[in-house]
C-alpha cells in the first residue's frame, strides 16, 4: 500500500499479487481525490490539437491482471473530471463542462474492449459558429472516418449533422 497527499489531493494505492503462482494474478487499486491538473498543464506537448485549460481529476480504479495462459488485464471502477475547459490552439473556447463521470464496467485493453456501465455529462458548453454551415472549430484535428476513406473533404457537401462528426485537418467548411 502507498498513500500520500500531493498538492492537497489524496492518493491511495494498494496491490495484492501472487507472482510465483501459475496465473501470476494481481489486483491493484488506485484512488485519487480532486487532483487539480492546472499545475501540470505546462507539461502537455504544444503539438496537441486541443489545449486543456483546466480540469480536476478523481478516480477509483481497480486493475486486475492474470496470466493464464495469455496475459489478461481488466480495468473497472470510476473516473470523474470536473471543471473542464478545452480551447483551440489559438486559445478560443471550444468545449467546457461541469463534470463527466465514467463508470467502467469491463475495460480490457489487450482485447480492445471498452465496456461502460454509465456516462454522465453535466452542463456541457460547446463553442460553435455558423457561416452557411454548422461547424465546430476543430479543423486542426485528424481526418474523421467519414472523410479520410472517401478522399473527400467537408466541402464536398456533407450535411450539417455529419459536419458535427467530421474533424478534418484543414478541410473543414471554414478552411481557406
Amino acid at each position: 500500500q502507498l498513500a500520500f497527499v500531493l498538492n492537497g489531493s489524496r492518493f491511495d494505492t494498494a496491490a495484492d499479487g501472487t507472482p510465483f503462482a501459475q496465473t501470476r494474478k494481481t489486483d491493484a487499486t488506485l484512488r485519487v481525490e480532486r487532483l487539480d491538473l492546472a499545475p501540470y498543464l505546462g507539461y502537455l506537448p504544444a503539438s496537441l490539437p486541443l489545449r486543456l485549460q483546466s480540469a480536476v481529476l478523481g478516480a477509483d480504479l481497480k486493475l486486475a491482471f492474470e496470466q493464464a495462459p495469455a496475459a489478461a488485464v481488466k480495468l473497472s471502477g470510476s473516473v470523474q473530471l470536473q471543471g473542464v475547459r478545452l480551447a483551440t490552439p489559438d486559445a478560443a473556447p471550444l468545449l467546457a463542462f461541469e463534470s463527466l463521470t465514467l463508470a467502467l464496467d469491463d475495460v480490457r485493453p489487450f482485447d480492445r474492449v471498452l465496456g461502460l456501465r454509465s456516462l454522465a455529462l453535466t452542463a456541457p458548453r460547446l463553442a460553435m459558429r455558423r457561416n452557411g454551415w454548422v461547424a465546430v472549430p476543430w479543423s486542426s484535428l485528424q481526418p474523421c472516418a467519414l472523410c479520410a476513406p472517401l478522399g473527400t473533404s467537408c466541402r464536398s457537401g456533407l450535411p450539417a449533422r455529419q459536419i458535427l462528426k467530421c474533424w478534418c485537418r484543414g478541410n473543414g467548411p471554414n478552411a481557406d
